[in-house]
């Protein structure tokens, strides 16, 4: 029996024996909470390195940059296996985890409940610490892909019809959006929109991009058109990119775009706010246009994974359509 069967055979085992099923209700719980379960099986050792290390950090946000503290996406609710009685059993996001001979993860869909992932995951107890960590990473960052992915699906239905319709007509892109999202001001092919909620403000700016796909063109492009259509109440003020603070560059290229996405904190010129940006340029080969899309949110107390997740989906939502 080869190892990934025989580690399929345990993950199912494990279902068999401790599923109902015939509750299959919707799953309950936050999308930003995770089960975690160690199996019997699993000591004590091993599974606090683990769950120690399933972070998938906020990023950027003052309290990191300024004051070094990393803050998860994630809150972690640790279990034994003999306590994973149905009231977990039908949280959205579940960890399963089991000590073995190999690194390896398998995701299952509606396990316990709809609209619910469970990731079995199995623990090589002969490495080292450090493979530990990263293993644990790779699995937190395949849970928050998996949560933007959801998002950007669920914003699919819920983007405000006028926003759709201009940047289809006007530029020939598409957006998924959340539907508290309005526009704002769409002078000069500059779309300026807004997103309010009790706790924060969200600002996007989408505009055509002329210039090299240079960093410091993308950030002087940013600049200008932020000092020109963002302010707060302060007479004078205006937003721009700290840049006291570091800028995170990711480039990603695909078949059909050449995307360029930075990532870091803004500042109010002349008012004493701040908040973090995220910003794609995306290319359309077709037409050989670009587009820069910023982000800024501005959630002054409050934990940011929500808004950091509704914003990644947002900028991964964006696509060219070309006709």
């Amino acid at each position: 029996m080869n190892k990934i069967y025989s580690y399929l055979l345990i993950g199912w085992c494990f279902v068999l024996t401790s599923c109902d099923f015939n509750q299959h209700a919707n799953s309950t719980g936050k999308y930003l909470e995770i089960i975690l379960v160690q199996r019997s099986n699993c000591s004590k050792n091993l599974f606090d390195i683990f769950r120690n290390n399933l972070i998938s950090a906020q990023k950027p946000i003052l309290e990191s940059e300024i004051y070094g503290e990393t803050k998860n996406h994630f809150k972690i609710i640790p279990i034994l296996e003999k306590d994973f009685s149905s009231i977990f059993r039908t949280h959205k996001n579940i960890v399963i985890l089991n000590s073995s001979k190999e690194f390896n993860i398998q995701v299952n869909k509606d396990v316990w409940s709809k609209n619910q992932k469970v990731y079995f995951c199995s623990i090589d107890n002969q490495e080292n610490d450090d493979s530990i960590i990263k293993f644990s990473q790779q699995v937190a960052a395949q849970i928050k892909d998996n949560e933007i992915k959801r998002r950007v699906r669920n914003h699919h239905n819920l983007t405000p019809p006028n926003i759709l319709s201009y940047l289809q007509r006007k530029h020939q892109l598409s957006i998924s959006l959340p539907n508290r999202f309005f526009i704002i001001d769409s002078l000069n092919e500059i779309l300026y929109l807004r997103g309010e909620t009790k706790t924060s403000s969200q600002m996007i700016l989408i505009s055509p991009f002329l210039q090299s796909p240079k960093i410091e063109n993308i950030v002087f492009e940013k600049n200008k058109i932020a000092k020109d259509k963002i302010s707060s109440s302060a007479q004078g003020s205006y937003l721009q990119i700290e840049d006291r603070t570091p800028i995170y560059i990711d480039s990603v290229i695909t078949p059909n775009q050449k995307n360029i996405t930075i990532k870091g904190l803004w500042r109010m010129e002349g008012d004493f706010m701040g908040g973090s940006f995220m910003s794609g340029l995306i290319y359309n080969p077709i037409t050989m246009k670009r587009f820069l899309i910023s982000l800024y949110l501005y959630a002054p107390g409050e934990n940011k994974a929500n808004y950091l997740l509704d914003l990644e989906a947002i900028l991964k939502s964006v696509k060219y359509i070309n006709n």
